[in-house]
């Protein structure tokens, strides 16, 4: 699994469903931390 699907598959959802990237025009960022790296 590389970081991309990674992200589509785990990371994305969890975002929205916290709310993140629901106003207009807004974009998700994140800091992915693996292995304390």
């Amino acid at each position: 699994m590389n970081e991309s699907e990674a992200r589509a598959e785990y990371i994305d959802p969890v975002l929205k469903l916290s709310g993140w990237g629901e106003a207009e025009a807004s974009k998700v960022d994140y800091i992915l931390v693996y292995k304390n790296r």
